[in-house]
């Protein structure tokens, strides 16, 4: 199976065939478009051609948010984004929006039943910033429902959530910088080391706790990051960084080389 792409304007589309009519015999073919790019629309082409081949392509007037939802993660977001990214996807549907709303047909949803979901979070006292999140989760499941023709747009589009307030950081000064290395250096030598590393090139907890010394040149002055630890459902294990630029080569002075 393959899509046939096609340019309307400034937007791209695709077209598949997915089987042929019971009654009639004439071919069935779905399209879907309204893409901003070739590639845009390519991936979105293979995800839904990953739904046929699996079983998995929907279109029931009666599917659930519930229903969509446990399809989407399983074979939309999950070919998508990282395991620990896709384990947090998970976590928010099935702990905080299928209880809530998951009982609500796709199709019926209305602006009205987002607000009100929105306003359950608040209620429980979570924090805007989360609040923000499990919203982002449910908006984009529902952004991909309308690339499939489920709803003809959003319900969600326009409901108003809480924003998070905007944090002011505190950073270090020199001399607070240096107080706090003299007392690591004093009460563990080993982490010491780990904070000096990390004060001078910047690297995530992740990266740092990832590194290798097969990554680290002591001669050039060179680290390079490759990889990071993680802790997941899996628990502890080492992976590739989020994005393809986390993978850097960073430079270190002769002064830290010797530390080290």
């Amino acid at each position: 199976m393959k899509g046939y792409f096609r340019k309307r304007g400034e937007k791209w589309s695709f077209t598949i065939d997915i089987g042929r009519d019971p009654l009639t015999g004439k071919r069935k073919q779905k399209t879907v478009s309204g893409f901003k790019t070739k590639k845009e629309a390519e991936r979105a082409c293979n995800e839904l051609i990953h739904q046929f081949n699996t079983g998995s392509l929907v279109d029931d007037k009666n599917l659930t948010l519930s229903e969509y939802l446990q399809e989407w993660l399983e074979n939309t977001a999950k070919q998508r984004v990282r395991d620990t990214t896709f384990i947090n996807y998970r976590r928010a549907v099935n702990s905080r929006i299928i209880p809530v709303i998951g009982s609500h047909k796709l199709k019926d949803l209305k602006p009205l039943h987002g607000q009100r979901f929105v306003k359950s979070l608040i209620d429980e006292e979570l924090s805007p910033k989360y609040i923000e999140y499990i919203f982002i989760v449910l908006k984009g499941a529902l952004e991909d429902a309308v690339k499939w023709e489920l709803l003809y747009k959003n319900p969600f589009e326009h409901v108003e959530i809480p924003r998070p307030r905007k944090v002011v950081n505190n950073t270090w000064s020199i001399e607070e910088t240096k107080t706090f290395l003299t007392y690591a250096k004093f009460d563990n030598p080993i982490y010491y080391h780990l904070f000096l590393l990390a004060l001078n090139t910047g690297m995530r907890r992740g990266e740092l706790l990832g590194l290798k010394w097969k990554n680290v040149d002591l001669v050039e002055g060179k680290v390079s990051v490759t990889e990071t630890l993680i802790y997941d459902e899996l628990g502890f294990r080492f992976t590739e960084p989020k994005t393809s630029g986390s993978k850097r080569l960073i430079s270190i002075d002769q002064d830290l080389c010797k530390k080290l």
